[in-house]
Order: C-alpha cells, then structure tokens, then sequence
C-alpha cells in the first residue's frame, strides 16, 4: 500500500494503526498523498501532540490529518495546534467517542482518558482544528480549504439533485438566496425550458445546449447576492462530463469558488482535471455542506487569561440567588417557592419536593406537607426552604464542567422544563469572555428567547453573559463544577433559583 500511495502535503497522526490504511485508501479516492503517516498506538512515550508539533515544522507538509480516541495531554495537543496554525497548517481531527458507547470503546481500546465529545469540539472550535464526521470526510476535508461564505448558489441539469443540494445547504446553515435580477435576466435570455431561480434546474436543454451551463455559471457567479456555487454532476456521455468540466475549471478560473456533488457517488480521482483546477469534488451533500461550513467558520481565538477578579462560587452566588430563608422567617407579601431540600436530589419537582406560588399565609402548611413527604421518601438529612416567587423572564440552564480529557468548560441553553424536554445546549472552554459568551448564548434557541420572541420584552442578555464569564473564572481558577437551573433572565438583571453543586 506505501509503494502504491503518491507523496503529497498532508501529515497523518493515527492513535489507531489499523485505521491508516482506511485512511490511505480515502485519501486515494481523492486524490492526496502524504508526507509521513504515524500510527502512535498508546503513546507511551511520545504523544499525539509531539506529532503534530513536529509536522507543524516539517516543510513538505501543507495540513495535518489526526486520528484521536483520548488525549492524556489535552493542553499540550492545543499547544500544537497553535503552532499548526502559526505556521499556516490545519489540524483536521477526526474523534472517536460520539456517544457513550463510542468513548467506552475508545476508552478500551487505548486506555486514555475520554471526555464529552462536546467539550472536545468547543476546544476545537477556539483554536482553529476542523473536526471531521468520519473517515470519508476526514480525507475529502483538505481539498476544500478556503473562505466559502454562506450564500450557496446551486445548479444542476437534475431538478432532483438541484433540490437535494439545496435542502442540504440548509440544513447545514447556507442560505439558497433568490437569484438578483441582472442573473434572472441573463439566465431568461438562454433558457428555452424552466425558470431561472436558485436552485436551478438546467432541464435536458443543458444536454443538448452545451452552451447553456457556461452561461449559467457566469450569471450565477457574477451575482452580487452569491459567495460561491455548487454543481450536481449526473452519469453521461464522457463528451458531455467533459464539457461540464470545462465550464467549471472556465468558472473557477474567473476567481468563482466552486465545489462539485457527483451524485453518481464518484471520487475526486474519477474527475482529475477538477481536482487539478482545485475545485472540490463530493460524494454526498451533506459531506460537501459540513464540509464548506468547517472551512468557513474556523477561527483561532487566542487563550485569555480570567478577565473577572478572582471569586468563588459562594460569591457570585451572593450576587444573583434568590434569597432563601425557613418557613418561619418569611415575611414577604408575595407569593413563595416552598422546597424541601436533601443532600444528593437533583430533580426536586419530580419528586413532588416543590411547591410553586404559595401565598405568604399557606406558607406553613405547605413545609409541613413537604416534610411528610420527605419522610415518606426516607429524607432524614432534609429541609424546608423558602424563597419570593421570582420575577418573570427567560429562563436558562448554565453551569461549569469539569472535563476530564479537556478541563473545565461553560454550558448554556433554555432551563428549566425546558433543559429536560430540548437538547439545546452550546459549551465553551473556561475561561471566556464577553464577547464569547454572547456567541455561546447565541448558539441556541436561548439567543432568541433572550432576544424577545412574539411580542415578549427582551430580557437582559448582557447579564446573563456576564454570569457566564465569571462561572468560566471560578471554572478555571477554581476547578469547581456547577449547575444553576433556573437562571431567571430579567428585562434588567437575573436571578438564581436554584444551584446544584459539583458531585452531585
């Protein structure tokens, strides 16, 4: 197989030996050599990061392809990834460890330490390593190394795959945008059969008219309103292929980013001359989506050190819980939260341990019955807490994580009911800052919620961003671990109602 592979750019790392020649035989199909390949196995002595620090200064090698189960050294893996990126050199990682049953065979296999896949990709995302789906993806990745944008024009002589690529792009976050006027029109002039929009369907005409897609692709790609465009190829005569081949390299050529979906399922080696003109070549549109938005979305956040003065979580709790006091020294006039409390019960309300809205006189009997139940429970160590029903406003879940492959990390998404009904939750590294916890609100349906949604006031946002760096701090400083659900995001300021404790 080593006699047979071409050399090329890229630098292999392999925690696993036996999946290298999967991966060879991947990057065949697409059209790549190597450098040097490692398969690194347990690392008992050196580790996957020496590796890539090493092909971050190897000349011949353009980008680094990474096979990983568990890192033992997370923080020096990131170290070199830094150097990659200084030196212009991509990390493209492909993990194993999805799902729990994927980490305990990644665990098994090589005896390191694995973690949440997501506090892995969040890692990943803050310095710049492009995470692969799987093997395939990881070997067709290199190939479409550029600045794509968002706006995807989408063009084939089939409607189907025409509408195929367009659900595709969506559904990986491009936009299919209508087509400018100035395209509509040039497209009107050559068009005999169907209607110049995006995505567009060359009918049969581009069969028999091979003057049809080079007109379409200039109009397309000289449309102010489109980043780049994107080709479903069909099985046809070779003197056909052949000329659609032309107008993409004609295209790409004029400065257009183009990538291919070949919908028979062929490899870039099956289109030689595209892969020599640089335009990507893609077996499916969901790999050629996920692809295009890696390359598109990568950035490199340098490492700040905690922007808030240093505190503990007993602190920023003092700041923002709502006040809590026993049964009998509430003396508010306004409704009250009654909760029995016991070491270990995460879930009060499924339990029946919760009473919502009780009026300051029924404050009292309500305790007494949740004391009766938590004897029936068997709650020896439990007791009765009071806390003023809080104002209304958005609620989220947010705490801090201590991983233990990649360290501490901050969680968010919508909390209360619906922390446990939605998986909609984003996590960053710890610490962060202002302008990264926006980003990580955003990144759920919580960055909507907070923005006002059918006619509901917008809630105070740089707030609960600012909750969000000071747990990153105490995350990093402290290495403490905690959950607060819910986090009561107020039109001005939040407030904490209840908090879960690391080790529970």
């Amino acid at each position: 197989m080593a006699d047979e592979l071409p050399a090329g750019n890229l630098g292999v790392v392999s925690q696993s030996g036996a999946l290298v020649s999967s991966l060879v035989q991947h990057l065949q199909q697409n059209g790549h050599g190597l450098t040097v390949g490692f398969a690194v196995g347990n690392g008992i002595d050196l580790k996957v990061s020496d590796y890539v620090r090493f092909l971050a200064q190897d000349d011949r090698t353009e980008q680094i392809l990474v096979y990983v189960e568990g890192l033992r050294d997370a923080d020096q893996f990131f170290n070199a990834a830094d150097a990659a990126w200084a030196a212009g050199k991509p990390v493209l990682v492909l993990k194993a460890g999805r799902s729990p049953e994927g980490a305990d065979a990644a665990r098994s296999h090589i005896g390191a330490l694995v973690g949440s896949y997501e506090a892995f990709a969040a890692r990943c995302r803050r310095h710049g390593v492009l995470l692969a789906h799987d093997l395939a993806e990881l070997a067709v990745l290199p190939a479409a190394r550029s600045r794509w944008g968002r706006r995807a024009g989408v063009l084939s002589s089939s409607g189907a795959v025409a509408g195929i690529l367009a659900d595709s792009a969506r559904d990986n976050g491009f936009d299919v945008p209508a087509l400018g006027a100035a395209a509509q029109s040039k497209l009107a002039e050559c068009m005999t059969l169907g209607e110049p929009r995006n995505p567009l369907d060359l009918t049969g005409q581009s069969v028999v008219d091979h003057d049809l897609l080079p007109a379409a692709l200039d109009a397309m790609g000289d449309d102010p309103g489109l980043d780049f465009l994107v080709h479903g190829m069909l099985i046809g005569p070779e003197v056909i292929i052949n000329k659609q081949i032309d107008a993409l390299m004609a295209q790409a050529a004029r400065g257009t980013p183009v990538a291919v979906y070949s919908a028979p399922g062929w490899h870039p080696v099956d289109y030689p001359r595209l892969t020599e003109a640089g335009i990507p070549v893609f077996d499916s549109p969901d790999r050629l989506f996920r692809c295009l938005d890696a390359w598109t979305t990568r950035q490199h956040m340098q490492p700040q050190p905690p922007s808030w003065p240093d505190e503990t979580l007993d602190d920023l709790l003092a700041d923002i819980m709502a006040p809590s006091c026993s049964p009998d020294d509430y003396d508010l006039n306004r409704p009250a939260a009654v909760k029995l409390r016991s070491e270990g019960i995460d879930h009060k309300s499924d339990l029946g341990l919760v009473d919502l809205n009780v009026h300051p006189d029924n404050v009292a009997d309500a305790a007494a019955q949740l004391e009766a139940r938590g004897q029936e429970l068997g709650m020896v160590d439990a007791a009765v807490a009071v806390q003023p029903m809080a104002d209304p406003g958005v609620e989220l879940i947010v705490g801090i994580r201590l991983d233990p492959e990649v360290g501490p990390s901050v969680v968010v998404g919508p909390g209360g009911l619906l922390a446990e009904l939605v998986d909609d939750v984003a996590v960053a590294p710890a610490p962060l800052s202002i302008e990264e916890a926006h980003a990580l609100l955003d990144a759920t349906r919580a960055g909507a919620l907070l923005n006002g949604v059918r006619g509901s006031p917008k809630a105070d946002r740089d707030a609960a961003a600012e909750v969000l760096v000071r747990l990153g701090c105490i995350a990093a400083r402290h290495r403490t671990e905690a959950e607060i659900n819910p986090l009561i995001v107020h039109t001005s300021g939040v407030t904490a109602v209840d908090v879960l404790r690391g080790g529970h």
